[in-house]
């Protein structure tokens, strides 16, 4: 069936009467008769936001409407009830009787319906005393028919769905109108001088898209009337008439709103209520679209709670509101991610639950992977140093660093030294909290797990391994099979429902797959190998405290994963180096003798094939709602497992006391389970033992002995792939020499001095530390401080291997006059011996430099004498000895020190004021850090790009929308500030609100530290 969306007339066409009478419609006489209220704006008394709590809206919340002397003949009107009551006979069984006093009873009917009368009065008359007079008895009244209905035809039905449609589809267009012209006069004018609307317009505005909700609202009932056909029943999923009705609806009004705060404070206000009392019906009346109007629930209660700023009571309790709506749309969608991204959000200040949610959505069937970008917020060194206590990070805060790192690779040489800060902080956490460790215990192993398939990584080695291999086909239908044969059983049994099939797999056979090394000049790899250590790391640790209860739900998380990953033998090739086989096997094989005597349990727990229930009716454990929904946990617990027994969303994390002996079962059956499948662990039932196979033994024992041949990181290349430093010690040897004033030369004095400040910097850490961060920070630099033609560029190795497709652009741009020390060549052809990538990417660049000489572009190589070098098809090689009296000790002196020169050449061939006549591309912060002390300027890679790459359209009108959100959001600040951080972003908002979050952070720093300068001096008190 197909709808017209384009209508024909201006006005949408009258809808006719259906019938002749009511059609199967309520009428004013029928008390249960009601219908969508027009232009009523007692939405927000349905809520009141000052409550402790707030419920869905029951029956009575539908918007009221008075009655009229004659409703309107239009199937707006169609009863919703499912059941009809069929009109019985009198005299009938089930027929009604009516009772009235005397005076009330209408006269005689004149048409022949049947009348009856009460037998005479005897002893067993059964009429309540209040009817009869004092003398004589009171007849029966008569029977009072139902009154008589039909129901509605198809052809009325679609003739209506047709004429509600074609007033949506106006209707819709003027809100997308007016919305998309308000929004662009926010945007070309800026928020603050956009026209402001005075309470006319916007209260006209609020009727124009309270009459598009009421429109979607007729649709919806029409539509899914029970007498529908299905064809006309799915129309609204044709249409996508949910999702219009949201964002046309209701979406893009509230973010005009929100742009205008606060002077549209109270209209949003108003407008929250009305959008959230008619989703709460819809909620009632239309279940089959439960799903949306849920997750739209949710978001209201949240867009209520982000605007709230002055009670914080009424905030808490919004939040409770949307947390609980996105609760019960995870109940009903468990594997979608979104719901469990906006969790996440809520979990504030919590930031462990935060990222067990972030994880969650990242790491379930659907995941939403905009929770990438998201989780960055989470991420921010400012937000992790609020959690300081005493002066210390808590635990918490140095996990999510740790994930921190492993996300985004930065400060990883900080890795070793805070996961063993927070082992010990662990560890004392584990004591502190004793069994309220259950709960953190689980989301840390989720987030473990996550981790290891590096949040979803497209490209990640846990991703492709579980997939590539998997025939999807012939899991499909063992599934759909599977599912199938439980539904048709009375009461679904405890079996578990297939696995994965891989084609050509002998599970027996899994330890002949070649165990994959972890490439460590590949950020993927890097990202995996932190991963492990730290996840291998916490459980060894929960392995060791034996039967300590407070670790076993973390324990049954990854038991669970183990069981998820025997189906993947590249998946068990990347873990099974680093995974703890001997603790697993202690533990497992210390917890089987403690149970031992209980037969009942010891039967189920050797029944690898059905899941182990202790009783009908027991409720699942707290830990195995958090694995709902996981792709780990897809094929793990059987058809209908949380569907048997409600448990309210308050009381699933709540821990009975008989939970213990129920988890320690499904360890132990995990642990069997797993035994039997495959060749990592063996399990004695004669002896009541678990042990680690020889065959695995053997394995772990060889790649312990083989020698390792990996490559040092690319990373680790950036300071200097020639080391020549002179260690610390030897420069402290040094500083035996004659003391500086016993110097009677004036300049060789000054020099002295000056040798001796710079070891006592190289000395400390702390201040070596400060100049990298300094480093770190963007250049002060802008397009203008490079100029085609008249900038020297001079590029050092990394850069060149890192982004060597921005050095080919810059080569075939032809503007730049780019300069190569002699060095990097040098470096490159060492590189070039290696194994790997970074020798793959070396000979490209050498055979691209090469041509580039032979066609004559803009590019020389300059040795450190200043010659230059006219083809690289000779076997030319610098002695670096050669340049030790001149005070340079490595490779990286030698680039900056040509670099300088070439600039000095620029200056002298003409002037520009502003523009630097040489710059220095390097990746390497240290170089970056001598560069700029001697003179030259110095720019990552990643800097240099955004100068020479101006934004597109799509990127600038990104960076005026960032800027005008942050404006309205921080009216306050400065607007240049807030503009630089939006282009710096590159119009990405949550990252210019941390460039402007870390400058605030850093003048309160600056500002406090010359408040305390100026009490020392005296000059405050």
């Amino acid at each position: 069936m197909q709808l017209d969306e384009t209508p024909a007339s201006p006005r949408p066409p009258r809808r006719r009467n259906l019938a002749g009478n009511a059609g199967g419609r309520r009428v004013e006489g029928d008390p249960e008769f009601r219908r969508p209220s027009r232009g009523d704006n007692s939405a927000s008394k349905l809520y009141d936001h000052r409550s402790d709590s707030i419920k869905p809206a029951a029956s009575s919340s539908r918007p009221s409407q008075p009655r009229q002397s004659q409703p309107p003949a239009s199937p707006r009107n169609i009863p919703q009830r499912p059941y009809q009551r069929p009109s019985v006979p009198p005299g009938q069984p089930g027929a009604p009787v009516l009772l009235r006093k005397p005076g009330a009873l209408p006269p005689p009917p004149t048409q022949s319906a049947p009348t009856f009368t009460s037998p005479p009065p005897s002893s067993n008359t059964n009429v309540p005393p209040q009817l009869h007079d004092e003398d004589e008895p009171e007849p029966q009244p008569e029977l009072i028919l139902q009154p008589e209905t039909r129901p509605i035809s198809q052809e009325q039905l679609v003739a209506e769905v047709k004429g509600i449609y074609a007033g949506l589809v106006m209707v819709e267009a003027k809100c997308i109108e007016v919305d998309s012209k308000q929004a662009a006069a926010a945007t070309q004018g800026g928020v603050k001088d956009a026209p402001r609307l005075n309470n006319d317009q916007w209260q006209a505005l609020i009727a124009l898209h309270r009459t598009l909700l009421h429109e979607h609202h007729d649709f919806f009932l029409a539509s899914q009337h029970p007498s529908a056909a299905p064809s006309l029943r799915k129309l609204a999923t044709k249409y996508a008439m949910p999702a219009r009705m949201w964002r046309h609806g209701i979406h893009s009004f509230l973010e005009l709103l929100r742009h205008r705060l606060p002077d549209s404070f109270e209209h949003m206000l108003a407008f929250i209520y009305l959008a959230y009392s008619m989703m709460a019906l819809l909620y009632e009346t239309v279940p089959a679209f439960a799903d949306t109007w849920v997750e739209c629930l949710g978001d209201l209660g949240r867009y209520r709670m982000a605007i709230e700023e002055g009670d914080p009571r009424d905030r808490e309790v919004w939040m409770n509101v949307s947390r609980f709506w996105y609760s019960k749309g995870t109940d009903r969608q468990p594997h979608v991610g979104r719901l469990y991204h906006h969790l996440a959000i809520l979990a504030r200040p919590n930031i462990l639950q935060q990222l067990f949610f972030y994880c969650k959505a990242l790491a379930v069937s659907q995941p939403f992977s905009a929770a990438r970008e998201s989780i960055l917020t989470l991420f921010d060194p400012t937000a992790l140093k609020e959690q300081d206590i005493e002066g210390n990070q808590s635990a918490d805060a140095v996990f999510v660093l740790l994930h921190s790192i492993c996300f985004t690779l930065v400060n990883q040489d900080a890795f070793a030294e805070k996961k063993g800060e927070y082992l010990d902080l662990l560890e004392s956490k584990i004591k502190v909290l004793k069994l309220k460790f259950k709960i953190p215990g689980a989301h840390i192993a989720i987030c473990g797990i996550s981790s290891l398939f590096q949040y979803n990584l497209k490209e990640g080695r846990m991703k492709m391994s579980t997939t590539m291999k998997e025939n999807q086909k012939a899991t499909s239908d063992a599934e759909a099979a599977y599912k199938a044969a439980q539904a048709q059983k009375s009461e679904p049994d405890n079996t578990l429902p297939p696995g994965a099939v891989i084609d050509n797999y002998d599970p027996k056979m899994a330890l002949s797959v070649p165990l994959p090394e972890l490439d460590p000049s590949v950020n993927h790899d890097i990202s995996l190998s932190h991963a492990q250590e730290l996840a291998f790391d916490i459980l060894s640790l929960a392995f060791d405290r034996g039967a300590d209860a407070a670790c076993q739900p973390h324990i049954h998380i990854w038991l669970v994963f183990l069981d998820y990953l025997k189906q993947y033998p590249e998946g068990m090739a990347l873990i099974v180096k680093n995974f703890p086989w001997e603790q697993m096997t202690q533990y497992a094989t210390d917890l089987l003798k403690k149970r031992k005597n209980d037969e009942a349990a010891m039967a189920r727990i050797h029944d690898s094939n059905i899941f182990p229930v202790v009783q009908k009716g027991f409720r699942p454990l707290p830990e195995e709602y958090m694995l709902r929904g996981l792709e780990i946990a897809r094929r793990y617990f059987p058809y209908g497992y949380f569907s048997k027994i409600q448990v309210d969303d308050d009381e699933r994390l709540i821990e009975l006391p008989s939970m213990n002996l129920v988890r320690e079962e499904k360890i132990l059956w995990l642990m069997v389970r797993f035994a039997a499948y495959g060749p990592w662990i063996k399990y004695d039932a004669a002896r009541l033992s678990f042990s680690v196979s020889a065959e695995l033994k053997s394995l772990l024992q060889e790649y312990t002995l083989q020698p390792s041949y990996n490559q040092e990181p690319l990373t680790a290349m950036e300071d200097s792939d020639v080391d020549m430093e002179m260690s610390p010690a030897t420069l402290a040897d040094e500083d035996d020499e004659s003391s500086v004033d016993e110097i009677d030369h004036p300049e060789l004095a000054q020099l002295l001095s000056k040798r001796k400040a710079l070891r006592k910097k190289l000395n400390d850490p702390a201040a070596t530390v400060e100049e990298e961060k300094q480093a770190k920070k963007p250049a002060p630099f802008s397009s203008e401080s490079f100029k085609p033609g008249f900038t020297t560029v001079v590029v050092d190795t990394n850069s060149l291997v890192k982004h060597l497709d921005t050095f080919k652009k810059m080569l075939d741009s032809n503007q730049w006059n780019i300069v190569l020390p002699y060095s990097v060549v040098t470096e490159l052809r060492g590189l070039q011996r290696n194994d790997g990538k970074v020798s793959l990417t070396s000979e490209l660049a050498l055979n691209l430099l090469s041509q580039a000489l032979q066609e004559k572009r803009n590019l020389r190589i300059i040795t450190a004498k200043g010659s230059t070098i006219a083809s690289l098809s000779g076997q030319f090689y610098e002695l670096i000895d050669d340049y030790y009296e001149d005070g340079r000790k490595n490779l990286d002196d030698i680039i900056i020190e040509t670099a300088k020169s070439q600039g000095v050449i620029s200056e002298s061939r003409a002037s520009s004021p502003g523009v630097k006549p040489v710059v220095l591309i390097t990746d390497d912060a240290v170089m970056r850090v001598k560069a700029v002390t001697r003179g030259v300027a110095s720019v990552a890679t990643k800097q240099w790009i955004k100068y020479i790459s101006p934004p597109d359209e799509a990127t600038q009108r990104k960076i005026a929308n960032t800027y005008h959100s942050l404006m309205i959001k921080n009216p306050t600040y400065n607007q240049d500030h807030v503009y630089k951080a939006a282009r710096d972003a590159a119009g990405d908002e949550s990252s210019a609100a941390n460039i402007l979050r870390r400058d605030m952070t850093l003048k309160k720093r600056k500002a406090k530290a010359y408040m305390e300068r100026q009490k020392q001096q005296g000059l405050i008190s």
